[in-house]
């Protein structure tokens, strides 16, 4: 193939657990069409690469699921088709559509003839807004088209409202990767320990229902309040194991500190009652030390 998944991976600890792996083609499919880093061009040169390669019973092949759909090649052609004419859309300039851009937390928008003068207007914000909608005007009747970009301001992806059909971006597949209970990891610059590590196999029982949002890491986040009895709570938390990385115990600040004990009870090398008990307390950081001397 001309283009590697593994170009298509956001996150660089997810490309290197997946390096030397050999994963199904309507797995590939899937993890091109969710990049947000990639843009939509290159994305479906990588997938027209896999739509000609593969047989439908190929296509058949691995751990994922589309609600609705039973055919994923079908939805790849589909999926291909749809996404080109976003674009060449996006190219047109007529008298009666414009292209809006909104700023971060302002009801103002701008309004543009041309999609390129909208990312351009954006490439120069210092707002994080990446969205350019193309809508006509005066016209609730016509859906619009939304294009979200990545941070070259390159069409990364395209919500079409009036799209019903089934959507490969947002399917589910199962990845052999190697994460574990008690890794640590960073999305969005937040902390987290890895509670649970959930698979699916061909008879799992949920794997029917699931779709892009299941593709997520079972966590725990730490919150400081210093108004809490024990100084601060863990909270149950979700994270896109597609946008996750492993951090590294030093990058924790101080204030998340109680996320390494956690870490390591789920891990079994902390007595459970230990933590409990150290966490009810307030001395988490000295049970931490007597840890630490004792592993020295």
């Amino acid at each position: 193939m001309k283009h590697s998944v593994l170009d298509f991976m956001d996150s660089d600890t997810l490309r290197e657990m997946l390096r030397g792996k050999q994963l199904e083609p309507a797995v590939e499919c899937i993890l091109i069409a969710r990049s947000e880093k990639q843009s939509m061009e290159r994305k479906l040169a990588a997938l027209s690469e896999r739509a000609d390669a593969y047989s439908d019973a190929d296509f058949q092949k691995g751990i994922f699921n589309m609600r609705k759909s039973d055919c994923f090649a079908d939805s790849l052609r589909r999926y291909i088709h749809t996404m080109r004419h976003a674009l060449d859309a996006a190219q047109t300039t007529d008298a009666e559509h414009v292209f809006q851009t909104e700023a971060d937390n302002s009801p103002r928008c701008h309004l543009f003839r041309r999609f390129s003068d909208a990312a351009d207007f954006l490439r120069g914000s210092e707002s994080d807004a990446r969205t350019v909608t193309r809508r006509k005007i005066d016209d609730t009747d016509e859906l619009p088209i939304t294009y979200h970009l990545n941070d070259d301001c390159e069409i990364a992806s395209v919500t079409l409202y009036a799209y019903s059909a089934d959507d490969i971006a947002d399917a589910f597949a199962e990845l052999p990767h190697s994460y574990r209970k008690g890794d640590l990891i960073v999305y969005n610059e937040n902390y987290y320990v890895i509670a649970n590590i959930c698979r699916a196999h061909k008879e799992t029982c949920w794997l029917k229902h699931s779709d892009s949002t299941d593709m997520q890491l079972y966590c725990f986040g730490y919150d400081t309040d210093d108004l809490h009895s024990c100084g601060g709570s863990f909270g149950h938390a979700h994270i896109p194991i597609l946008q996750a990385e492993l951090a590294l115990e030093e990058d924790v600040p101080d204030c998340l500190k109680p996320l390494l004990a956690l870490r390591l009870m789920l891990r079994d090398e902390m007595k459970c009652t230990d933590f409990l008990e150290s966490y009810c307390s307030r001395s988490l950081s000295d049970l931490m030390k007597y840890y630490k001397r004792r592993s020295e």
